[in-house]
């Protein structure tokens, strides 16, 4: 893993600078009043991680690479979720068949046997009331033999006893017959309301299953969510990482700053927005611009390492300076000399 000097290594080596050209200031036969500083460049720095865990599949990116919004930097292995999000989508095309069959009544082993049950009570009832017609018939014919003496009494209750039962069979094979039909319509018209609803929340429930697993398949690819350059890449393919675990540093180049250190004596001279003049050749004519954003109100002591009988009670404060660069000469970790323009805005 790439060793980079760290923000407080950096804001240290600049107190330490200031110091210097303070001391270097002090031993000349003149005093300087310019406000002459040296400060370190630096941008936002982003640790990027996965937000689930596995076995990194790619690495897209290197040290020192331009990346764009939305790049792919690297890729984990999601095998197991690709399984499980290709069982959802069964799961959902099975919901949705399921609830099409019985919002359009296409049910077809339902139909054919409510249809079937329909047919054989309707040859029941047909064949019940042929067979009440004739009962009809022998009961009239007995009765007129017992008006004529030909006949007893109880051959004609016996005639009437057997067309009264064959009357109430009749009867309820229609009400079987009407039952049947409601069924049959039900099965072709489509389900209850209760149940294609039901049918309609399952769907909903599998494609919110659906949404879920595909978030966390996308979730196993890590992009970056701005233009800038890569610092670092911390972990290689075939290692394991977790979330939380910074796997890609970033350099965000739109915002740079510098840190310069202005001892407490100069400090009075010092506002927000006021410009700055850069005082390398390499960067005259650039159109580089700066201008001060931050004055800090806490002053620091000079590094230990540094101090001298002249400026052990020296103090520092820290201002920050904000960068315009459109030429895109200006990275970070530079050290820049300037000077603040007093008097201007």
């Amino acid at each position: 893993m790439r060793e980079v000097m760290t923000l407080r290594e950096k804001r240290w080596i600049g107190i330490a600078l200031v110091i210097l050209m303070a001391m270097m200031a002090g031993c000349g036969s003149q005093e300087n009043n310019e406000l002459r500083y040296v400060g370190s460049v630096e941008a936002d720095q982003i640790d990027l991680s996965p937000e689930v865990a596995g076995i990194i599949q790619g690495v897209e990116v290197a040290d020192g690479g331009a990346v764009k919004k939305g790049d792919k930097l690297m890729a984990l292995d999601m095998t197991d979720y690709d399984i499980k999000l290709e069982m959802a989508q069964k799961a959902l095309e099975q919901a949705k068949l399921k609830a099409e069959d019985l919002r359009d009544g296409n049910s077809g082993n339902l139909i054919r046997q409510a249809r079937a049950n329909l047919d054989h009570i309707g040859e029941q009832a047909a064949g019940s009331l042929t067979e009440l017609a004739y009962l009809n018939h022998d009961v009239e014919n007995i009765k007129a033999l017992y008006d004529a003496g030909a006949a007893t009494q109880t051959e004609l209750d016996n005639v009437a006893r057997l067309r009264d039962r064959e009357q109430a069979k009749y009867q309820a094979l229609l009400k079987q017959k009407e039952s049947m039909a409601a069924a049959l319509n039900l099965a072709i018209e489509g389900a209850s309301n209760e149940t294609l609803k039901s049918a309609e929340l399952e769907i909903d429930i599998r494609q919110l299953e659906l949404q879920d697993l595909q978030r966390i398949v996308d979730k196993g690819i890590l992009k970056s969510p701005m233009d800038g350059v890569v610092q670092s890449v911390n972990y290689q393919t075939g290692e394991r990482i977790t979330p939380g675990q910074p796997s890609v540093t970033l350099i965000d180049l739109s915002r740079l700053r510098m840190k310069i250190y202005v001892p407490e004596k100069e400090l009075y001279r010092l506002r927000l927005g006021m410009p700055v003049q850069f005082l390398d050749e390499f960067i005259a004519d650039k159109g580089v611009l700066g201008k001060v954003t931050y004055i800090s109100s806490k002053a620091e002591f000079t590094p230990k390492n540094i101090e001298s009988r002249e400026n052990k009670q020296e103090m520092v404060y820290e201002v920050q300076i904000a960068l315009g660069d459109p030429s895109d000469i200006i990275k970070p970790g530079m050290f820049l000399d300037i000077q603040l323009k007093e008097g201007a805005l």
